[in-house]
């Protein structure tokens, strides 16, 4: 590190040379941050303006990122005036944002979102860590280059800073025209390419805006008075904005709901699988879960809530859209029917492969309940920890003497990514043998990885099928309601994205749904179904008889089988699905739209004036839904 001169005072002469030293190491590191971060660059950015925007904005970003640091570290010495702190905060600095990016490029490049501020609060939970699993030699890798990225960064710094003392390359470049010229740079290139995105966002040039998402915490510049919107919305729609961005408290259940003794107290067991989508509700995949859904209930064209596993759980179990979670959770409530079953005098069994505090299930679903939450079953991986948590439900179910009706939660966790499995059910050919995310374009690997994930769910049907057969074994089909469904799906790049919590394209949010209510015939639902519905159902079929519509924004599928529109609940944004076209907002003080509307098979519209019809026909009614139960 550099010579601190025993932490004497630096003289004026050592005082600018280091000074030269700092704003060379922030120059320095510009090739790095560029090469770093070229992956988020596409390969075919587009037309020339789109590509000179992006390169402009590409440059700008990173060049001002270095500066920046470059000047905290500056300031630091010009606090302490000594060395040797600036020297450390210096490296540091550029060590974080340098191995910031490499982990960024990467998420992006597979997932298409970023490491924000909301990403990085969910890893200091340590349930985050259960569902992120990394393989040894990644993990090794990873160490050892953030070890000898610092290393390099002190070692560059300790050169820079003999360079600039003795006046020899590249100390040239820090002199002051040089200073001028690299700032001068720098501030035309940020003009020129925030004020491009202002005009093609005001303009409604989607070919631009779309490639401002690409770098992390890019700040645009957006021209709100006349922005064209692919929709205007109508004055109603701004009072039920500021209801849903001012409200602190939950009307929930409304006025008029009852509270009175459940009829018909069939057992419930819900077998919740992680990531599983629609289309693996076939025969070769699923064949168990085929079989049992011939004598259920079943939604061919089902929904969950959302494309995270917080928000589809959340919708299955509260039967309302993501907007209300963050209540729930501050206030620690848990949902309308536990209660109802807890009131009821039911037996909770509560279990789940991934530890249940993040998403912090045990401060919303589960909250003050007084059973125990199992969600520490042994196992190398999430393979053995799912079959051993069936076979504590099976032994449990097998050697129950409670005559008490019960409530069975099994969370499956299989085929999260990395799909795991044993080998004696790999039925799909050639596999990935491991899914490593240092790699940037996992694309290549598409037919291996999208193999490795069949298995892991073929390996999870296995598992549904002793769980099915020993609820039948032990006589409880006759009274018992089971639901076999999953938190959202998976998508490997049919439409672009992979994984989940990108988009709302029919991959990562349709979902199997088999649901057998005792003394119901069997039957196939065509019209569109979701997550919002199970609540309603249940609770109709144990015989409460409130309307639906004062605890739910779903529908009870016995009465009133499938919903014009949906409110779908993502990360930091919502995808309001009519009957003709998906589109994703954002509320706040107004509303804005997400560029990019498809149909409902993931195709781009063009046609304006379909899209107006619909946001005017359902816009509304999506935000009534997502205010409806606000004080």
């Amino acid at each position: 590190m550099i010579n601190p001169q025993k932490h004497t005072k630096a003289k004026p002469a050592g005082r600018l040379d280091f000074f030269r030293a700092l704003f060379l190491f922030g120059l320095a590191n510009c090739p790095l941050f560029y090469l770093n971060a070229a992956a988020y660059l596409p390969a075919r950015p587009g037309g020339l303006l789109e590509s000179a925007y992006l390169y402009a904005a590409f440059l700008s970003h990173f060049l001002l990122l270095a500066l920046l640091l470059a000047g905290v570290s500056c300031l630091v010495y010009l606090i302490a005036r000594l060395r040797a702190p600036a020297a450390v905060s210096a490296v540091l600095l550029f060590s974080l944002a340098q191995a910031y990016v490499f982990v960024d490029v990467r998420v992006w490049s597979h997932f298409r979102f970023h490491v924000d501020g909301e990403v990085l609060r969910s890893m200091l939970n340590p349930g985050y860590w259960d569902s992120m699993h990394f393989s040894a030699r990644d993990t090794i890798f990873t160490v050892a280059a953030v070890l000898a990225l610092t290393a390099f960064q002190a070692v560059g710094l300790r050169l820079l800073y003999r360079a600039a003392e003795r006046r020899k390359f590249p100390w040239r470049l820090s002199r002051r025209p040089a200073v001028l010229a690299v700032l001068g740079l720098a501030v035309l290139l940020a003009l020129g390419e925030k004020i491009t995105y202002g005009v093609a966002d005001l303009y409604g040039m989607e070919e631009i805006a779309a490639h401002s998402r690409i770098l992390p915490f890019y700040q645009p510049i957006v021209f709100s008075r006349g922005r064209r919107e692919i929709f205007d919305p109508p004055a109603e729609a701004a009072r039920k904005l500021d209801r849903l961005r001012e409200s602190r408290r939950l009307d929930l259940p409304r006025p008029g709901y009852r509270r009175r003794e459940l009829p018909r107290p069939h057992n419930v067991v819900v077998l919740l699988m992680e990531g599983v989508r629609a289309d693996m509700f076939a025969p070769e995949t699923m064949p168990n879960l085929v079989r049992f859904g011939r004598g259920a209930i079943t939604g061919q064209n089902h929904y969950s809530a959302g494309n995270t596993t917080r928000n589809g759980v959340f919708g299955l179990f509260y039967s309302l859209p993501g907007n209300y979670w963050q209540l729930h959770l501050g206030s620690e409530r848990r949902p309308l029917l536990f209660d109802r079953l807890l009131e009821n005098d039911y037996e909770f069994k509560v279990m789940s492969s991934t530890r249940l505090t993040y998403p912090e299930f045990d401060r919303t679903l589960f909250a003050e309940l007084p059973y125990e939450i199992e969600d520490r079953f042994p196992g190398d991986d999430a393979a053995e920890r799912d079959a051993n948590q069936v076979d504590e439900f099976v032994g449990w179910l097998s050697t129950r003497a409670d005559e008490r009706p019960f409530f069975a939660f099994l969370f499956l966790d299989s085929p999260h990514a990395f799909y795991f499995f044993p080998e004696e059910f790999a039925r799909f050919t050639p596999y990935a043998d491991s899914v490593s995310f240092i790699s940037t374009n996992l694309r290549r690997e598409r037919d291996g990885i999208f193999n490795r994930y069949r298995n892991s769910v073929f390996w999870l049907d296995h598992l549904l099928g002793e769980a099915l057969k020993a609820l039948e074994e032990n006589g409880r089909m006759e009274d018992t309601v089971i639901l076999v469904t999953s938190d959202h799906g998976e998508e490997f790049w049919e439409t672009g994205y992979y994984g989940h919590n990108s988009a709302y394209t029919d991959y990562q949010v349709r979902v199997p749904f088999v649901l057998h209510i005792p003394g119901r015939h069997p039957r196939e639902i065509e019209e569109k179904t979701s997550h919002f519905d199970f609540v309603p159902t249940l609770l109709r079929a144990l015989g409460d008889e409130n309307p639906v519509e004062l605890y739910s924004v779903g529908n009870d599928l016995a009465a009133a089988p499938g919903s014009d529109f949906l409110v779908l609940s993502g990360w930091s944004d919502y995808g309001l699905v009519t009957p003709r076209i998906k589109a994703r907002f954002r509320p706040g003080r107004r509303l804005r739209f997400c560029r990019g509307v498809t149909d409902l098979e993931d195709r781009p519209v063009e046609d304006g004036e379909l899209v107006r019809e619909e946001l005017s026909r359902y816009l509304l009614p999506a935000l009534e839904l997502m205010t409806r139960f606000l004080d």
